[in-house]
């Protein structure tokens, strides 16, 4: 059986980590949550717009090293909320950083606030991941 791994980010600890959870519980595979270095603050309308601010200006924020070695697992799913019509920035920070590791082991979760999963799999050129989910979202 392959060794499965789930990484989320939620800012809220709404809907994505619950679904995490689900994802988890439902095959029995290990967890970690992608953490900002400096949380968002502020009222909710103070986090989306700076989150509307950094997802136009293609922003990566400094995220905290995860408690789990990545080259152990043979699939990673990766859960993020959407912002702006697209991933998470500390997301696009996580792949960014981790593409060498994760080459084909990666199922991207997309999780809409209709609770819509879309599955993006056999990605197999991981440096084209942000233009790939950026020409899907788009159509």
């Amino acid at each position: 059986m392959k060794k499965m791994l789930v990484v989320y980010y939620s800012w809220s600890n709404g809907n994505t980590k619950r679904i995490a959870e689900q994802l988890t519980n439902g095959t029995g595979a290990d967890i970690a949550r992608i953490e900002t270095t400096e949380p968002y603050s502020g009222s909710h309308e103070d986090v989306v717009e700076q989150g509307k601010r950094e997802v136009e200006a293609g922003f990566m924020p400094q995220i905290n090293p995860i408690s789990v070695n990545l080259a152990d697992y043979d699939v990673i799913a990766i859960g993020t909320p959407t912002w702006w019509y697209t991933m998470a920035p500390a997301v696009l920070t996580f792949l960014t950083t981790n593409i060498s590791v994760m080459t084909e082991k990666l199922i991207l979760v997309s999780l809409h606030q209709l609770h819509m999963i879309r599955y993006i799999t056999d990605i197999t050129d991981l440096e084209n991941v942000w233009e790939m989910l950026l020409r899907m979202e788009q159509s």
